[in-house]
C-alpha cells in the first residue's frame, strides 16, 4: 500500500485483527470518511485497532485524525491498493483498480457493482439492525463516551423533511440533518 502524505507516523505494517468477522485485514480504506457514516466508520474501526486510511476532502484531514485515522488522502490515487475498503461515499465501482485480490469491500448504498475478481463484497443497512438492541444501545453508550461524535448538519423545521431527505444525496454534508417538529410553522 502506498501510505498518504498526511499521516501522524504510525507504518504501514500489516496486523490481522478481527472486527464482527466482516473480514481480518489491515489497513482498511473509509470513503466519505468525514460523512455522518464514514465518521463512525473510522472510530469504530480505529477503536477495534484497525489502521485506518480516511478518504475525504483535504479540509478534514486533521478531524480524520483526531477520530483515530492513521493517514488521509482526498484522492483515490493517493491510497494505492488496499486489502478491504468500507465505502460510505458510493463510489464503489470507482474501487475496482484499487482493492487487491481477495480483499473485502462494504458497501452501504443498495445493488453494489460487481469486481469480478476474488473480491468478497457485502452490503449493510441500517434496517438490518434496527432491532439490535444491545448494539445499539452500545452505539449510545460509545457515543455518550465521545467515540462516536454526533454532528448536527441542520435543524430543519419538520415541514421542511422533503428538503432534508434531499440533502442527504448531496456530497459534503457533514453531520445528520435533525427534523424539528416544535418549529411546525
Amino acid at each position: 500500500m502506498n501510505v498518504p502524505l498526511r499521516s501522524r507516523g504510525v507504518d504501514s505494517s500489516i496486523s490481522p485483527i478481527s472486527v464482527d468477522t466482516v473480514f481480518e485485514v489491515v489497513p482498511l480504506l473509509v470513503t466519505g470518511a468525514a460523512g455522518a457514516v464514514g465518521a463512525y466508520a473510522v472510530a469504530l474501526a480505529a477503536r477495534d485497532g484497525f489502521e485506518v486510511v480516511g478518504l475525504a476532502g483535504a479540509q478534514d484531514s486533521e478531524f480524520l485524525l483526531d477520530l483515530g485515522a492513521t493517514a488521509t488522502a482526498s484522492q483515490i490515487d493517493e491510497v494505492g491498493t488496499v486489502a478491504a475498503v468500507i465505502d460510505t461515499a458510493g463510489i464503489a465501482a470507482e474501487l475496482i483498480d484499487h482493492v487487491d485480490d481477495g480483499g473485502a469491500v462494504v458497501v452501504v448504498q443498495p445493488d453494489p457493482p460487481r469486481f469480478g475478481r476474488s473480491i468478497t463484497v457485502a452490503h449493510v443497512s441500517v434496517r438490518d439492525r434496527i432491532t439490535d438492541t444491545a448494539g445499539l444501545a452500545e452505539l449510545g453508550r460509545l457515543a455518550a463516551e465521545g467515540v462516536l461524535l454526533l454532528r448536527v448538519a441542520e435543524v430543519i423545521p419538520a415541514t421542511g423533511a422533503a428538503r432534508a431527505h434531499e440533502k442527504l444525496g448531496e456530497r459534503g454534508t457533514r453531520g445528520r440533518f435533525v427534523l424539528d417538529f416544535t418549529r411546525l410553522n
